[in-house]
């Protein structure tokens, strides 16, 4: 019985231009979601809801920068993967922006999980 490849990022370019798409969708989702949740602490009633916000976005900032340099390792400049996917997930945003705090909060952990 004949064993199946294994695809790498060394042997496989389609592969290789799979991976380097989701890093780059995903880091820009990861950017994004910073951004987004950000902004929503400015809505926060309180100090602690604030505060949680602000963690929440400091972890979104952390994974990107792991996507931004795994790309950066590939070879592969950030800016560049991740041009194809920046309207997209800007006009998911747009459409989907809260309005009050609840909706924020709603947002950023249902919506920006899904972006």
């Amino acid at each position: 019985m004949d064993q199946p490849s294994i695809k790498t990022l060394d042997t496989d370019p389609e592969y290789r231009a799979a991976v380097v798409d989701l890093l780059a969708v995903l880091a820009y989702g990861a950017l994004t979601a910073f951004e987004r949740i950000a902004a929503d602490a400015v809505m926060a009633p309180t100090v602690d809801d604030k505060a949680a916000l602000a963690g929440m976005a400091t972890s979104e900032y952390r994974h990107f920068e792991t996507l931004r340099d795994r790309l950066i390792e590939l070879g592969v400049s950030p800016e560049v993967a991740i041009a194809p996917f920046r309207q997209p997930l800007e006009e998911f945003h747009a459409h989907t922006a809260p309005n009050d705090w609840l909706e924020g909060l709603v947002k950023a952990y249902v919506g920006d999980g899904i972006a």
